[in-house]
């Protein structure tokens, strides 16, 4: 494959990938990473921005700015699981950030808020729900949103929440399929050093799930540690 990027005055970058595919092959229902390894992409696909193993074996945003996200897991058989993460910030943009986890992840499309678009890289990212923790010009919250065709930037449910930068957190998150035809989405967050607490600090329907998860950062410079994913 031939990348062929353009800037705006005009200069040119030509860059070939060789891709290597092999076929019938599945992400397992259950999935853990207890220390990252050297090679990132032997753990899970970097998709967008830059990130570096750390001395700890943890993993860190390199450098700051839009969606910075890696993925991992399966597209076709990830339906219902349950994903605990280890997660530390670092470094918050003051005007808006949010860091956090998307489940029922598809890919890129070249729809964007219901706009099909010509331009590549392909921008859409649609997914049922991204849970999450931020500020959207305004208070600290922990959030479960959504953007589909339906509900575009759309918000399930939130709630107010003050979380310190340099401070290792857990975020858990739950994903089963409703009777309804969609997903139920769970959500809780509390410090690495406390106990875990017995209820969810959100819930919420949503439209139905079925994809990887991202692990993400917006605006932010997150570390992430240990990942764990149990298929339910």
């Amino acid at each position: 494959m031939v990348i062929t990027a353009t800037d705006t005055q005009g200069l040119t970058t030509i860059h070939g990938v060789a891709v290597n595919y092999v076929a019938g092959q599945t992400w397992p229902s259950s999935y853990s990473i207890t220390t990252w390894p050297i090679n990132l992409q032997s753990a899970g696909q970097i998709v967008d921005g830059l990130w570096q193993r750390q001395p700890d074996g943890t993993v860190r945003t390199v450098q700051q700015g839009y969606d910075r996200v890696i993925d991992i897991g399966d597209r076709g058989t990830w339906k219902n699981y349950l994903v605990t993460a280890e997660l530390t910030m670092n470094w918050l943009d003051p005007w808006a950030y949010q860091v956090g986890i998307v489940v029922g992840w598809q890919g890129h499309t070249a729809v964007q808020y219901g706009q099909t678009l010509s331009i590549q890289p392909r921008i859409g990212h649609p997914f049922p729900a991204f849970l999450s923790w931020g500020n959207v010009l305004g208070p600290q919250e922990l959030y479960i949103w959504t953007n589909t065709a339906t509900v575009v930037e759309g918000q399930l449910a939130k709630k107010a929440r003050i979380l310190q930068t340099g401070v290792k957190y857990i975020f858990k998150c739950r994903v089963q399929q409703n009777t309804s035809g969609g997903s139920l989405f769970s959500f809780k967050v509390w410090p690495a050093s406390s106990t875990e607490p017995a209820a969810w600090d959100l819930q919420a329907n949503g439209e139905l799930s079925q994809g990887s998860i991202l692990l993400g950062a917006y605006r932010a410079d997150v570390t992430f540690g240990q990942i764990t994913i149990t298929g339910l």
